[in-house]
């Protein structure tokens, strides 16, 4: 394909869309510029054209040429085919849905799975360049609504063939956007159609041996369920595949009747998963009125993670230094504890409780999230490009609890920010991740493709500004807040007692209201020394003779410089403050 001279020239309608999802995910309430930000950005509901990076409602949009038309003019060839394929076969172990033949070529592939074929054309095509995509894609939308619309084909491998277009298309950059759960409805129905999720269709031949058509149908029944399972969890839907006891028997028998490796990654990724869907049903549990006790969900809660500590153990170690299980594993883990940080409700029923957060344990999760962000960014260049739709959600589910973390949790007060801030240091993961490496050359330099990784970091780089904004206005407010609670901590500072210094000087009169005599005070010195010359913050009241005075009363004891005094030196065991009587009393 011929390279586009400008290829990160329109960017912004990407960007003003993420500013936008950025700003609902922490709403600004002391920033000025946020609203006009807002009114002058693209609407978040409105369609994003993912073919030439604008929205119908931009008035900018006319005027910006499309991505599709930057000299781009893909060839469909053997050649282009073929490197496309072998890309695919990288991404593969990020989301195993389809078992592709050892020697599996453009040709052989055309001739038995035409269908896949095409499938993994248009999602790699996607993936790795979002210039001139158009020419597969365009292929595969009409063949798919030739296929399952117009001749109502039902067959395993359309069933792939959708599984790998929805796990490896970039919705992630466009998320208002409803074709993937359109893709994800088609491949529901064919599981259903195919009788793919009843125990009866395969479980009868279990004892004598399952066939390699046996095998492909178990695993493109729980493949669809990972990526429905998914869908589900990001958007808060229902699930239309929800986790049965036959998901779990088919995890089993990957595992037991299966050699290949990636068929048990993709088992033991729906078991993680499987723990995620747990966590949500919990916490629907909690947020609903008339649900179960605290302490019965607790109970089901510390269930939940006995169970992904045992998962951990029987985990061969060969799979858990995978990729994207590595990935899966640190995300389950985090989400057990913050899950509400990282997935907030939209909104929540009148007397329903939330999820519990314990500081301490979330505290903890930090670490395990410097963790995950560290991986990402000792990921080599490019690799990104490999992610599956379940990993994109991965790291941005990740990146939306490090936003949070770094600030003030009105859904867990106790949290301590400042320290959190400290351990994630994410501002250094979005600037590192938001640079390009010297691998990467930039667009003024060189013509380059541009990849779902690079719009990745477009966006990140809008989440940055957004962040950098945010730590200004805390530090801001925080060191406010400190220079108040430092002047108001002694009336002194303040200026509010300096009307009454000249009584205490003795250079006024006090008047009983009692019987109309007048007394005036003792000599006293507001030199900050002592009688006898030693510095201190306090003042001395002496009398005549120099000599310092005890006083029985208290507001005079406070007042009045008792704290620097010395009484062991003192011989004064009485009072010598003319107009005090034994009671201490004026």
């Amino acid at each position: 394909m011929p390279a586009s001279k400008e290829p990160g020239d329109n960017f912004d309608e990407l960007r003003d869309q993420h500013v936008g999802f950025i700003n609902d995910l922490l709403p600004s309430s002391d920033e000025e510029d946020d609203s006009s930000a807002s009114a002058s950005a693209p609407s978040v509901a409105s369609t994003f054209n993912f073919a030439d990076m604008s929205t119908p409602s931009s008035a900018s949009s006319a005027s910006r040429r499309p991505l599709s038309n930057l000299a781009m003019k893909p060839q469909f060839n053997l050649d282009s085919a073929k490197k496309l394929l072998d890309t695919f076969k990288e991404m593969l172990p990020h989301y195993p849905c389809v078992v592709l033949p050892e020697d599996a070529s453009v040709r052989s592939m055309a001739k038995d799975m035409p269908f896949v074929l095409l499938a993994i054309l248009a999602a790699t095509s996607c993936s790795s360049s979002l210039q001139g995509h158009s020419l597969y894609d365009e292929e595969f939308r009409k063949v798919l609504g030739l296929k399952f619309v117009t001749g109502g084909e039902r067959s395993l491998e359309l069933l792939q063939g959708i599984l790998i277009y929805s796990a490896w298309y970039p919705f992630h950059l466009r998320p208002k956007n409803r074709q993937a759960s359109q893709y994800l409805r088609m491949a529901t129905d064919i599981v259903h159609d195919l009788d793919l999720g009843q125990e009866k269709t395969i479980l009868a031949r279990v004892e004598t041996g399952l066939h390699a058509e046996d095998i492909d149908k178990i695993r493109g029944f729980i493949a669809c369920f990972y990526l429905v399972s998914i869908y589900s969890g990001t958007w808060r839907k229902r699930s239309t595949l929800p986790y049965t006891h036959w998901v779990d028997t088919c995890c089993d028998l990957l595992e037991t009747q299966s050699h290949r490796e990636h068929d048990h990654l993709l088992a033991w990724l729906i078991r993680l998963q499987h723990v995620v869907e747990e966590v949500n049903a919990l916490r629907d549990q909690y947020r609903e009125p008339n649900s179960k006790s605290g302490h019965q969900l607790q109970l089901i809660r510390i269930g939940l993670e006995t169970q992904l500590r045992e998962w951990q153990t029987r985990m061969p170690i060969y799979l858990s230094m995978m990729s994207t299980l590595m990935m899966t594993m640190m995300f389950t883990e985090m989400y057990l504890i913050a899950c509400p940080i990282m997935n907030p409700p939209k909104t929540r029923p009148a007397g329903s409780g939330e999820f519990p957060i314990d500081p301490i344990r979330l505290m903890g999760t930090t670490h395990t999230l410097r963790a995950f962000l560290g991986y990402i960014n000792g990921l080599p260049p490019g690799y990104t490009t490999r992610f599956s739709t379940a990993d994109w959600n991965h790291l941005i589910s990740c990146n939306i609890l490090a936003f949070r973390l770094s600030l003030p949790l009105e859904i867990c007060p106790d949290f301590d920010t400042a320290l959190a801030r400290q351990i994630l240091n994410y501002n250094s993961f979005l600037e590192k991740f938001c640079t390009e490496s010297e691998a990467e050359t930039s667009v003024a330099a060189a013509p380059r493709k541009t990849d779902a990784g690079t719009a990745f970091r477009i966006v990140l780089r809008a989440l940055k500004k957004k962040f950098d904004k945010k730590i200004a206005a805390e530090d801001a407010r925080a060191a406010a807040i400190k220079e108040s609670r430092f002047v108001r901590g002694c009336p002194m500072f303040d200026g509010s007692l300096d009307e009454h210094l000249a009584l205490w000087d003795g250079h006024g009169q006090l008047e009983s209201a009692a019987d109309g005599h007048s007394y005036s005070t003792a000599q006293t010195s507001y030199s900050g020394t002592s009688s006898e010359g030693r510095p201190g913050p306090y003042n001395t009241s002496v009398d005549a003779n120099g000599k310092p005075l005890v006083f029985h009363d208290l507001w005079a004891t406070m007042t009045m410089g008792w704290a620097d005094w010395d009484t062991s030196e003192s011989d004064v065991i009485g009072t010598e403050v003319t107009g005090i009587d034994s009671s201490g009393f004026l």
